[in-house]
């Protein structure tokens, strides 16, 4: 047995047993599998093909409910978004009893409510201060792996890097699209971690997060990086704002050095309105238009793919086989095509009040440094991983569902401190006004610069 599957078997197991514990655990098995798929691994052959990933959920479902009277306690706190999330997943429900392909549809609706359900399951095991920045630095560690395979056996073929990623990201731009919600969690603590380890291990594994997203040479996901970091710093405000833009500029530095010819090369197409892949797209989004002109109620999972050929130029598909399908290349277009007008809305809402939570997380943070640079990570990581979505079809993405999970799982969190006395030990009673913890005590408690 090789090393690297002892390690998988000891985190993936090993978390499946600790939700005995905590039913975080799990969901470290969980991330676990997601960014070390044994099935997508030489080293993970000796193992069956099995539902891993459905396992682990389960097993964080069951321990949440059989825990739930040791678990920390928390202030209750109704999550805003969630009904909203959850009339998008029955909506796609819906639109699969009129989809043009049923069977295909059904299994992109399971898909959508695995998500639903996986949203609903994150903030029940992220409950703490700590808990969230294990998961943070997991989300971190874990996406460094892809780099370290990256560094170690790069496949590229047209200077675009292959086979890289997990489940749901197995392709250059899915993989760098996935990477924009991990690059701000690499700033952060940078940023405000005072432990040397985690530092430490952070800065490591930054390097290969990095290398691996010039790798993957996306140019949407360039755009949505540059977007990343200029949204942290405009949220920022003014006392934290220099720091942002000094880890902006580090960032790019550190791109810059690492950046081989082929990554300059095709990032300077991005502008270039004559190049023929921009191009190509603008045809599939006019297709994608007319797509939902036709059908604007949705016509279910895939629906842009199943009606490419019809839609998109003849001399476009001779390119490619007959019968091959095209996408849309933009998460909006597909969102729209595949679920309605109406699932766009529904969807459009979710991400509304998940913005509203984050921002009502740094306006009654209080000058305490702690949630104002977690709540910037988590939405920088959701602007940017939206602008690259506007170029490639990340629909389906877990990453995208887990931080707005984050965004619920914070703001419940800092409820909960906000409705303590200042020592942190005593919850007030109903009805007695907030006190609110200093923010230099907090951030202490918590081993951060405030």
């Amino acid at each position: 047995m090789s090393r690297m599957l002892g390690l998988w078997l000891l985190l993936y197991f090993g978390g499946l047993g600790l939700a005995i514990i905590h039913p975080f655990f799990p969901l470290i098995a969980y991330l676990a599998f997601y960014y070390m798929p044994p099935h997508l691994n030489w080293w993970g052959s000796p193992l069956p093909d099995l539902r891993y990933s459905l396992t682990a959920a389960a097993v964080l479902g069951l321990s949440v409910i059989l825990l739930r009277s040791q678990l920390e306690p928390l202030k209750e706190e109704k999550n805003p978004a969630m009904r909203w999330f959850t009339a998008f997943g029955l909506n796609s429900v819906t639109v699969t009893a009129w989809a043009l392909d049923a069977a295909r549809s059904w299994m992109y609706t399971v898909v959508l409510l695995k998500l639903v359900i996986l949203y609903s399951l994150v903030p029940a095991a992220v409950r703490t201060p700590a808990q969230f920045d294990w998961f943070g630095t997991a989300h971190v560690v874990g996406a460094s792996y892809w780099g370290y395979k990256a560094w170690t056996n790069p496949k590229r073929e047209s200077g675009r890097l292959m086979a890289v990623g997990g489940v749901d990201t197995q392709n250059d731009n899915q993989a760098a699209g996935h990477l924009l919600t991990v690059i701000p969690f690499i700033a952060l603590y940078a940023l405000t971690e005072k432990r040397i380890v985690r530092r430490a291990v952070i800065a490591v594994c930054g390097a290969f997060v990095i290398n691996v997203f010039i790798l993957c040479n996306s140019r949407g996901a360039t755009v949505g990086l540059v977007i990343t970091a200029v949204s942290a710093i405009f949220l920022a405000g003014a006392g934290r704002r220099k720091h942002l833009i000094a880890a902006a500029i580090l960032g790019g530095m550190t791109v810059l050095y690492l950046a081989d010819a082929e990554f300059v090369e095709r990032q300077q197409t991005t502008t270039n309105a004559q190049d023929s892949s921009a191009l190509s797209r603008y045809v599939i989004w006019r297709a994608g238009l007319e797509v939902l002109k036709d059908h604007p109620f949705g016509g279910g999972g895939r629906t842009f793919h199943l009606l490419s050929p019809k839609y998109l130029p003849r001399e476009m598909m001779e390119k490619y086989d007959q019968g091959t399908e095209r996408s849309p290349h933009n998460t909006f277009i597909q969102l729209a095509t595949d679920w309605g007008v109406q699932g766009f809305l529904l969807f459009s809402i979710f991400l509304l009040f998940t913005f509203r939570m984050l921002h009502r997380i740094r306006k009654r943070a209080a000058g305490d440094s702690w949630y104002i640079y977690r709540s910037l990570a988590i939405q920088s990581a959701l602007i940017g991983s939206l602008t690259a979505g506007f170029f490639s079809s990340r629909l389906y993405g877990e990453s995208t569902y887990w931080m707005c999970a984050l965004a619920f799982a914070l703001y419940r969190i800092q409820s909960t401190e906000l409705s303590r006395v200042a020592t942190g030990t005593v919850a007030e009673p109903e009805g007695q006004p907030v006190v609110r913890i200093p923010p230099s005590l907090a951030a202490a408690r918590r081993g951060v610069s405030a």
